[in-house]
């Protein structure tokens, strides 16, 4: 059984290794497409800028229908980069356990996995992509009319000042450069690209949650098929920043299977978008007597947490809530807005 185990641990610990190339490789022609779009609409505003540096409204609506050609270009591109990418990553999942057509067969029920999921949010993965891409249409067409309202208006202005020969006001010389092109140009890079909530930043955290997914679906699947896997555990990153519900998830004995081990198929994986946690497979042999024994509920292991740590993983309101004997298991993961007015109601004070 050790063998086996020790095979099992470096075949998932060389998968991991593999899939951080896949991920990197992945990421590098996903942000190539969003640059390369970036720098195509950038041109196409100095294509159709007039004499004096600026885009007037009545060529916007054309540069708008060449926004969402643009568009339409990254979402097939991007489709055909994130099917490609999450058959990789389920490969990589499956090649743990199967081997030959088996891991076709596993990676494919992977893939088509991840493309039926239904977040917690009621979304499936299609209809992020959606909201992705109207997000960004929507984003560029507001702000480029904005900004060349804001500059025509403020460029009014400036004649006005200059034509009384008195100085024109810093803020007016800076609204009037947001018509330009050349303010135009970074707006749209900043929306579709460069910027942190940006299309492209927004797109990345897809294809990592959603590749992560398939990987960890795949290597489930697998594992479900060996007779002597009785579980997986949650691994927190050797890149976890700082505590947060991943914490719970991975050291809580829920199942007494020992600490963050879980149930094939029940761990709480991805806990979330751009999770960096993993999951690993964990033999019958491997749980002990102590760990049978020390199960515990997630209530009760916050509860025997240091008062630091409560506030670490639940945030000071809600680990308050959880010391006066207010806070239910199912409380855990509800927002603290919503606990607040429904504990207010019950009378309970907050300082």
């Amino acid at each position: 059984m050790s063998a086996t185990r020790d095979a099992i641990d470096q075949a998932s610990a060389t998968a991991r290794v593999k899939m951080a190339r896949v991920e990197r490789e992945a990421i590098a022609s996903l942000e190539r497409l969003y640059r390369d779009a970036a720098d195509q609409l950038i041109q196409d505003i100095a294509r159709l800028s007039a004499a004096d540096g600026t885009l007037q409204l009545t060529v916007l609506q054309s540069y708008l229908e060449q926004v969402r050609t643009v568009l339409q270009v990254i979402k097939t591109e991007r489709g055909d980069l994130l099917l490609a990418s999450l058959q990789r990553a389920a490969e990589l999942g499956a090649a743990v356990w199967a081997t030959g057509p088996a891991i076709d067969v596993l990676a494919v029920a992977a893939v088509q996995f991840v493309d039926a999921f239904t977040g917690a949010d009621g979304l499936k993965l299609s209809d992020r992509l959606w909201r992705l891409d109207q997000g960004a249409q929507q984003s560029i067409a507001e702000t480029l009319r904005r900004n060349i309202l804001l500059g025509r208006d403020a460029s009014k202005a400036a004649a006005e000042w200059v034509a009384r020969d008195e100085a024109v006001p810093l803020a007016i010389r800076q609204q009037a450069q947001m018509g330009t092109t050349e303010r135009l140009g970074t707006v749209v890079a900043e929306r579709l690209h460069r910027a942190p909530g940006s299309a492209y930043a927004d797109a990345l955290r897809v294809f990592r949650t959603e590749m992560n997914r398939a990987h960890g679906q795949a290597y489930q699947a697998g594992a479900a098929g060996h007779p002597d896997v009785i579980g997986m555990k949650f691994n927190l990153s050797p890149s976890h920043p700082k505590p947060d519900q991943c914490d719970l998830h991975a050291h809580a004995n829920l199942h007494g299977l020992g600490d963050g081990v879980y149930p094939v198929g029940q761990a709480p994986w991805p806990a979330h978008p751009n999770t960096m946690s993993y999951l690993t497979a964990v033999f019958r042999d491997e749980v002990s007597t102590a760990d049978r024994a020390g199960k515990a509920d997630r209530l009760n292991w916050l509860r025997n947490q240091p008062e630091i740590k409560q506030d670490q993983l639940l945030g000071k309101a809600k680990a308050a809530a959880l010391r006066a004997g207010m806070l239910n298991e199912a409380d855990i993961y509800t927002p603290w807005r919503d606990l607040k007015r429904r504990y207010e109601r019950r009378g309970y004070q907050f300082d």
